[in-house]
């Protein structure tokens, strides 16, 4: 069983939706674990806002800590205000088996599956809600999908694979 609060990971900077993941966890008045390293956004918009209580700052962490703060999260914020290509800390929280709420921007509904890894909600939509959905996920089913689509093992096959078709064309 997650412990009772939401996380966000990332670099902090506007685009990445900090301030966004804030507003969120404090409408649902859930409280939000924030990871990263502090710069100069951090210090002038985000720290302003963390309280120690409702929204927490717990600094940047490596993989251990990172394996064991998405894990224990109800839920990972993914508030993304602009398109990335690819959202890694997304396959790093279904992993642990925590589910993913996030907008439809780039790459994101392509790795967060509606219903089965997480909740997708349109860009500045209700974000609030796809949490709600989250948290109806089942957490061992959203690990399983994501070592299926996302683990080292098909990888690992799809390059067998891959390789084979060369040596067969050769």
């Amino acid at each position: 069983e997650p412990d009772d609060y939401l996380c966000w990971i990332g670099r902090f900077q506007a685009g990445k939706g900090p301030r966004e993941a804030i507003d969120v966890a404090r409408a649902l008045s859930v409280r939000l674990l924030l990871a990263g390293h502090e710069n100069e956004y951090f210090n002038e918009v985000i720290a302003p806002r963390v309280d120690g209580t409702a929204v927490e700052y717990v600094g940047p962490v490596g993989a251990v800590e990172r394996d064991a703060l998405l894990g224990g999260a109800r839920a990972l914020l993914y508030p993304v205000l602009a398109p990335e290509p690819f959202g890694l800390v997304l396959v790093e929280a279904m992993m642990s088996g925590t589910p993913v709420a996030t907008f439809s921007l780039g790459a994101a509904p392509e790795i967060v599956e509606e219903g089965v890894t997480g909740a997708v909600a349109a860009p500045g939509g209700d974000l609030g809600a796809a949490v709600d959905r989250c948290l109806l996920l089942d957490r061992a089913g959203v690990r399983e999908r994501a070592r299926a689509r996302f683990g080292a093992d098909r990888m690992t096959a799809q390059y067998l694979e891959l390789y084979a078709r060369v040596v067969r064309a050769t």
